[in-house]
């Protein structure tokens, strides 16, 4: 007996009241899980309580329509594209449709998928030379997980939640107007704590060459009605200068230079200018780990992805007229389709395997929680139909999309020239 079964049978059990004697694989005949609890379908469920454990719970009901949203998705965005190629070379949707009246998504995959594969691998060989091969340049497409997303289902699971933290360090650039570590031909800004030897934006407490206001400890030329200093300071001096400072300047200083500048170079500098350079650093909040693996999972279901892209060349056709006709529209429509194809393969991928072992670590975390409330136990049991509901999904997914590489990079087996 899968483990996962036996420690949710035993939740359930211990909550309904029955012994380990009466624990079988078909928990769900016990309680059954109202949509009103978790509807799969309409993506919802219930409010189970506001304790801890219904916290876990809900988080990981929210995981769980999350991932078969995820899979459900996956299923169409794959079967679109190979149908939609599999249209250009001649297909018919019969072809590519299950049989069966409730095929699964893992089925509907297959049947779109597999015959294409086998179509496109036809077309090729029809009208490739041989030896030949397609050229396709391949972007792959780049997902981003939200920080956001994960302190959000965090602060929904558990109240106890050690903030994220998100800084961003910066290193400061050279620029035109900048920071030079080298010689200076023009104005250098220093702060006023570096002590001041040009002109004084603000209070100068020192030397002054020019015109001073306020107190002058020598000789001033010029006095105001109030008997402050108004003219040239043959000493110290206190209050504003106009002109050169040589001492303490309250404001900016700057100077015109054609040597060493230990502050902003409003000039040019003889040492490479370079733009400044940042690091981000993002750690996630810090939550117990049941409700870490059902947000990870929501998190990583919930990926914003930019499609890859893919560049179709190829040299000189064989076969005959109809076999390059259908060779060119299998081109066209792998140039639109063959994107979300690359996307499904990523998301199928290691990316997809991280998911799912999130979602199962979620599902063996909530068992405890769920032994508290008879309806949460017996919805559990449902997500973990779930579980391998999305499991088969994306395994037939990564089955399909290897089958349609191999089949576009096939080598061809036409004559030039041949009927």
């Amino acid at each position: 007996m899968n483990r996962r079964i036996l420690v949710l049978g035993l939740a359930l059990a211990a909550a309904v009241g029955v012994g380990f004697a009466a624990v079988s694989c078909n928990f769900a005949d016990a309680v059954t899980c109202d949509n009103n609890e978790l509807n799969l379908t309409a993506g919802t469920h219930g409010d189970f309580g506001s304790d801890a454990g219904a916290q876990k719970i809900e988080a990981f009901f929210d995981a769980t329509i999350a991932v078969q949203n995820k899979a459900h998705a996956l299923m169409s965005a794959l079967t679109t594209a190979c149908m939609n190629i599999g249209r250009a070379i001649n297909l018919t949707d019969g072809e590519m449709q299950p049989t069966g009246s409730e095929p699964s998504d893992a089925q509907r995959i297959e049947a779109a998928c597999t015959p294409v594969a086998a179509a496109i691998r036809e077309t090729i060989q029809q009208a490739i030379p041989s030896g030949a091969f397609l050229s396709l340049q391949v972007t792959p497409p780049q997902c981003d997980a939200s920080l956001t997303a994960y302190a959000n289902c965090a602060a929904g699971c558990e109240v106890s939640v050690t903030p994220g933290e998100l800084d961003v360090v910066c290193e400061p650039g050279r620029f035109g107007i900048g920071e030079c570590g080298g010689s200076c031909s023009g104005e250098c800004w220093v702060d006023a704590s570096a002590g001041c030897t040009g002109q004084c934006s603000a209070q100068c407490t020192g030397t002054c060459g020019g015109t001073c206001y306020g107190n002058c400890t020598g000789t001033c030329d010029v006095y105001d009605g109030s008997g402050n200093c108004a003219g040239l300071c043959s000493a110290q001096c206190t209050g504003t200068c106009e002109g050169s400072c040589t001492g303490a300047c309250t404001g900016e200083c700057w100077a015109d230079v054609d040597a060493h500048c230990a502050g902003e170079c409003h000039g040019s500098c003889d040492i490479e200018w370079r733009p400044p350079q940042c690091e981000v650093y993002a750690r996630p909040p810090e939550i117990d780990a049941d409700c870490h693996a059902s947000c990870e999972a929501r998190v990583n279901a919930s990926l914003s992805c930019t499609p890859g892209s893919v560049t179709v060349n190829y040299g000189l056709l064989g076969g005959n007229a109809a076999a390059q006709t259908r060779f060119q529209a299998l081109v066209t429509a792998l140039r639109a389709n063959y994107g979300a194809v690359l996307l499904a393969a990523r998301d199928a991928g290691a990316a997809i395997v991280d998911l799912v072992e999130s979602f199962f670590d979620a599902l063996d975390g909530i068992a405890s929680a769920a032994a508290t409330a008879v309806d949460a136990a017996a919805c559990a049991l449902r997500a973990f139909q779930v579980s391998f509901e999305v499991s088969a999904t994306f395994s037939a997914s990564a089955t399909a999309c290897g089958g349609m590489t191999a089949a576009v990079t096939v080598e061809g087996s036409a004559s030039v020239g041949g009927s």
